[in-house]
């Protein structure tokens, strides 16, 4: 009996508490997404200060530091390399206003994802509450595609400028926001393709959910339709930079031949951390739902069948652009990145709508990812640290100590370099071994 009553308690005080939380979440989401946002960058910081520069960031890197921006916007026009002068143009001018450095590069970037990790809150958090928001707003920095935001790549640019577009198409359904939400589409959508030339495809899933809105208004919306029907012009301006670079790189760095096989790869390659975390909590939640049922459940107004269809065809991503690729004839599974998105907006909802929105079995989803969050982040700082420095030590001091960097320094002899990419970090951080 005692025992009876001990658990009766205890299950009730979990449940103050989680319902505590929850409320205070739905009180103050613009101070949680606030906390939230310092601790991302506390994190990438860190992450950037232990992060050796290496092949593909200094692509963007070296033509930042070229003497003007002719000079930039020629090394790409000239089909010097593979993908759009933005991300270096970005560069530079964080070089001009905070100096050079391996945080302050790669803050901009990390700004970019932390603002499509903010505007999946924005999204979610009008159809649900705000402890599932938050959870799809802590989704993308559990996956492996996290390491973009500390990298030196348009990546993180790309699906910052993603979500942007996502917000502002949400918001073109109705409200005093409408003509400033279509101008935002537009122009997310173009800078979207700007940095990379793969983010026409995302104007897929924009398309149909577009079709799925007009179908259920029963009219068609012009002006977001010049919005979509628009963006992708911007790519005419890359076409002689696009046809000099295939002529340079076509049967070397190009000669990546994209197959059927990378569709499941590339699933495997956005979700692989994050199996865990999802997987768990997900458990814990349909464990605890019973336990927590009889908790207030927050608003669910359902989302319109447009948002399920955009979500979706964002998350699915690969499913279409791994074949368009065999055609182009070039695939990586970074270039569909935006996926994550709509991954994380479709989690946030099938849960949402599959325990009825109770906010208290929101919260253990929240919690879950949060711990996660900084478990994960902790531990690849001091991995990446006890590697490359750059926190007790100054960065690539264990790189210019190392016992074949003291043998190199000391011969004459030709080296060979494998993987060849390496090189190039070793003449960042080693010149003269280089």
């Amino acid at each position: 009996m005692d025992h009876m009553i001990s658990a009766d308690h205890a299950s009730s005080l979990l449940e103050r508490l989680v319902g505590k939380f929850a409320a205070a979440i739905e009180r103050h989401k613009f101070l949680f997404v606030l906390l939230y946002s310092a601790m991302f960058l506390a994190s990438c910081s860190l992450l950037s200060a232990t992060k050796l520069l290496w092949y593909d960031e200094m692509a963007v890197y070296y033509p930042a530091k070229l003497p003007t921006v002719g000079a930039l916007v020629d090394f790409f026009w000239t089909g010097l390399d593979v993908h759009t002068p933005t991300a270096s143009l970005l560069l530079r001018g964080t070089m001009a206003v905070f100096g050079d450095g391996p945080v302050v590069d790669r803050i901009p970037f990390a700004i970019g994802y932390l603002i499509c990790c903010i505007c999946i809150f924005v999204f979610v958090a009008r159809r649900c509450p705000g402890v599932y928001a938050a959870a799809a707003m802590i989704f993308p920095a559990l996956t492996l595609m996290f390491y973009y935001a500390t990298e030196i790549r348009c990546y993180a640019l790309e699906l910052g400028l993603t979500g942007i577009a996502l917000v502002c198409w949400q918001e073109t359904e109705g409200g005093k926001w409408r003509r400033l939400s279509i101008a935002g589409l537009f122009l997310s959508l173009t800078g979207a393709i700007c940095c990379h030339y793969y983010a026409v495809f995302i104007l897929v899933p924009f398309g149909l959910a577009q079709l799925t809105r007009g179908w259920t208004r029963k009219r068609i919306d012009w002006p977001v339709w010049f919005a979509l029907a628009l963006s992708p012009l911007v790519i005419l301006i890359f076409l002689p930079a696009i046809r000099n670079a295939h002529s340079l790189y076509a049967g070397g760095m190009l000669a990546v031949h994209p197959h059927l096989g990378q569709i499941a790869s590339s699933f495997l390659f956005v979700l692989s951390i994050s199996n865990a975390p999802i997987l768990g909590a997900i458990v814990a939640c349909l464990l605890l739902a019973p336990v927590l049922s009889r908790g207030n459940p927050g608003k669910f107004e359902g989302a319109p069948a447009a948002e399920w269809v955009l979500a979706a065809g964002l998350g699915l991503l690969p499913v279409y652009v791994v074949p368009a690729s065999l055609f182009i004839g070039a695939f990586h599974e970074r270039y569909i990145l935006p996926c994550i998105a709509g991954i994380a907006i479709f989690l946030a909802l099938t849960l949402c709508r599959a325990l009825k929105a109770n906010r208290l079995v929101g919260s253990i989803l929240l919690l879950s990812f949060l711990v996660w969050f900084g478990a994960k982040s902790l531990g690849e700082i001091r991995a990446q640290s006890a590697t490359n420095g750059g926190l007790r030590t100054p960065l690539a001091q264990p790189l210019q100590n190392a016992g074949w960097m003291r043998e190199l320094n000391s011969s004459g002899l030709p080296i060979a370099i494998a993987p060849a990419v390496f090189f190039m970090t070793l003449q960042q951080y080693a010149p003269d071994a280089a």
